[in-house]
């Protein structure tokens, strides 16, 4: 149907219909796009006085990838926007491109403009070709409780040691690089992230004895760590004051409140993480596979 100014719906006087509108569901919303143009340019012009629509997982691409069950799109600021306007999406991955200063800017001034808000924020096979504080502003201008970037490349060499200095960086719950970043104990002792992965670091193993015991005494919390130490790690100097459980080549420890996490030792690599935590990596994993 074309037209449907007759519907009872379009006797109501104007900001009764808004009003009608806004009190809908995201997919009652939907629905009723499709009655008939003029319900749909009604919609779509108020978008911002409506509930956000929730969007799972995106991916921003080249042309050559391909889908793999994601909502895939070539990056297009007026197609962005007309596809996200007012909404939030869970996971944004930006895969295989380069972050430019003009791509960094439209996709901002998407964001900013047109209520955006991205959860979580991953890169993935990209070269970063702008500065750390400019990439902070971008998740900030985000909203993002989470950022991953892996297997990616970055032209100034300080990047990936600014980015995680950085204090918008710091406040994030989750964090994740794989790129080498130039940060020692103090950065360790006097985080909050909830989740932290950081490799290339000169973190030493008194820092982290000193970050687990704290957790065993409540004075801190968090779900996962990842670190890539200068040098081998010796459990022992960092759990030698710890009550703690040798379970299949990993260790078990537990806090004053009864909280349990796992250590593991590989090398110059070292993982401590809960159960809720793993979970939501394999589940991560599985949706990659």
């Amino acid at each position: 149907m074309s037209n449907c100014d007759a519907f009872p719906f379009f006797s109501l006087p104007y900001d009764l219909r808004l009003e009608v509108l806004s009190k809908l569901a995201v997919r009652d919303l939907l629905n009723a796009r499709l009655a008939c143009s003029t319900m749909n340019e009604l919609i779509e012009g108020h978008r911002f006085s409506f509930p956000p629509r929730l969007f799972d997982e995106v991916e921003l691409h080249p042309p050559c990838q391909e889908a793999n069950g994601k909502t895939h799109m070539v990056y297009n600021e007026e197609q962005f926007v007309k596809l996200f306007k007012n909404g939030e999406i869970g996971g944004l991955t930006i895969s295989f491109l380069e972050i430019t200063s003009s791509f960094l800017y439209s996709l901002e001034r998407a964001v900013r403009r047109n209520r955006i808000r991205v959860q979580r924020l991953s890169l993935s096979q990209c070269q970063i070709s702008i500065d750390a504080t400019s990439f902070a502003h971008l998740v900030e201008v985000m909203d993002a409780f989470e950022l991953s970037i892996v297997h990616s490349i970055a032209v100034e060499e300080t990047f990936s040691s600014e980015l995680a200095a950085h204090p918008t960086i710091r406040k994030l719950d989750r964090f994740g690089m794989l790129l080498p970043a130039n940060v020692s104990d103090n950065y360790l002792l006097e985080s909050r992230n909830e989740w932290l992965a950081v490799v290339g670091t000169n973190i030493t193993t008194a820092a982290i004895k000193q970050f687990v015991e704290d957790w065993v005494e409540c004075r801190r919390s968090f779900e996962y760590i990842a670190l890539e130490l200068p040098t081998e790690i010796d459990a022992d100097d960092i759990l030698g004051n710890v009550e703690c459980e040798y379970v299949e080549g990993n260790w078990s420890i537990r806090n004053k409140r009864g909280e349990i996490r796992t250590v593991g030792v590989c090398e110059k690599c070292i993982q401590i993480f809960s159960d809720d935590a793993m979970m939501i990596i394999e589940h991560n994993l599985q949706e990659l596979s």
